[in-house]
């Protein structure tokens, strides 16, 4: 094993650890959500708000980590003091973005209220959660930018960070007399403000420490766009926002789907998706901060032929974890299920429409997996036209997909069509990467 790789799994196993510890806090948190709420209306409405107000921070979440770390990681080699002017005024926009973003998802559900009588279960659902879950939104914004920052700087410990927004929510559902709706929310928003405070103080003590001439002046918010990293940045940001935008939506297009199947259905998408949804953000946290900027020297380097290596080695390590962990999620899904829900409100039938849910969707873990690995290549070289392309597809496809199965399969429809759509990502995203490298390392 090299230098390079040593350094890409020590920064991996870190990561892990930080974020089992953050995925657990998560799990014992939708654990007291459905044994609170169990499935039904109330349930049902959380998810759908929480969806609709964390839909464009996500976007901005991956945009920002995909962009500025390669984009920081080049001027750095080129005209080293850009660099931080792009972050500072980066910053600036971040938190601006955020409170308008914020401002229009709290007026959301006015746009609502005016559709036919189909979407009126959507609407109240949205104008009860939205105005108070609207706090998360600049809070999230300026979250993302500062763990991008850190991502940037191979500062980990701040994934620990992400444990707090789940707590808070933990702490609310055991201690209140009567949890409610409007509660959850707010608890939801109070924990969003937490973590942005403390990613901010780290990140402002990380650079303090390691320029501590500049007095924290780097990681102050400035608005502006004098540095010269706006140009590759605007090149890139339209790309990334519709591509990001596309493979962001997915969960949306899902829970729109859901909501014309029978009542419970979001909320069984929504248990499924949780459970799911663990092991892949565990894999995508790990493979995506820990090796993208570590694929981002590479590629400022010119090293194409080390490069090709390292990703053609991580990928198939990612797939083969992948397919392991499909494997013994299918087997223990029933007891996954029953241990994280069955409980309270959450009744028998309601594991085995969650079991069913998940084994039709399991088996997106390998290729989601292998394909974070390619992603970050594809992002260091800055091609964001390919990832951005990746995400289109995935959004028409899933699409049709769901238009098809899920009229016949109900919510494991939903499930399975996630699983067929990251597979074929996976393909596309491995053609584009491996062949165009080898044309260049050919060449070169």
């Amino acid at each position: 094993m090299t230098s390079t790789e040593r350094k890409v799994a020590y920064g991996a196993m870190l990561l892990f650890v930080f974020a089992i510890g953050s995925k657990a806090v998560s799990f014992f948190k939708e654990l007291a959500i459905a044994s609170e709420f169990g499935v039904g209306a109330v349930a049902d409405a959380y998810i759908l708000g929480f969806t609709w107000a964390t839909w464009l921070p996500g976007i901005f979440v991956s945009v920002t980590m995909a962009s500025i770390v390669p984009i920081g990681r080049s001027l750095k080699h080129r005209t080293p003091p850009e660099d931080e002017l792009f972050f500072r005024e980066f910053a600036g926009l971040s938190v601006l973005i955020g409170f308008v973003i914020g401002g229009l998802t709290a007026a959301a559900p006015v746009f609502f209220s005016s559709f036919g009588a189909d979407s009126q279960g959507v609407y109240e659902s949205l104008r009860l959660t939205l105005p108070v879950l609207a706090v998360l939104v600049p809070a999230a914004f300026f979250a993302a930018y500062c763990s991008a920052r850190l991502v940037d700087q191979q500062r980990h410990s701040n994934l620990a960070f992400e444990a707090l927004p789940p707590a808070v929510i933990l702490i609310y559902l055991l201690t209140a007399n009567n949890p409610t709706l409007i509660g959850l929310c707010a608890a939801t928003a109070t924990g969003y403000v937490l973590y942005a405070s403390a990613t901010g103080y780290v990140l402002y003590a990380t650079v303090t420490a390691s320029a501590p001439h500049q007095g924290g002046q780097s990681v102050r918010p400035l608005l502006g766009l004098r540095s010269r990293g706006w140009r590759e940045f605007a090149g890139a940001a339209i790309i990334m926002i519709v591509g990001n935008a596309c493979a962001g939506s997915l969960m949306v297009v899902d829970q729109f789907q859901a909501s014309f199947l029978p009542e419970g259905s979001i909320s069984i998408l929504g248990y499924a998706t949780r459970l799911l949804m663990l092991p892949a953000t565990l894999l995508s946290l790990v493979i995506a901060r820990s090796m993208l900027p570590v694929f981002s020297e590479f590629a400022a380097k010119g090293q194409t032929r080390q490069l090709n290596r390292l990703v053609r080695k991580f990928a198939l390590i990612a797939f083969a974890l992948g397919l392991l962990g499909a494997a013994v999620i299918w087997l223990l899904a029933p007891w996954l299920v029953q241990l994280a829900f069955e409980r309270g409100s959450f009744t028998a039938q309601d594991t085995e429409a969650t079991v069913q849910a998940m084994r039709w969707g399991i088996f997106q873990l390998p290729g989601f997996a292998a394909a974070i690995v390619v992603v970050q290549a594809l992002l260091s070289q800055r091609r964001f036209v390919v990832v951005a392309v990746s995400g289109i597809f995935n959004l028409l496809a899933k699409v049709l997909l769901n238009a098809s199965l899920a009229p016949f399969l109900g919510v494991p429809g939903i499930t399975l069509g996630t699983a067929i759509v990251l597979s074929g990502s996976l393909l596309i995203l491995s053609y584009f990467f491996f062949s165009t490298t080898r044309e260049v390392t050919d060449g070169g």
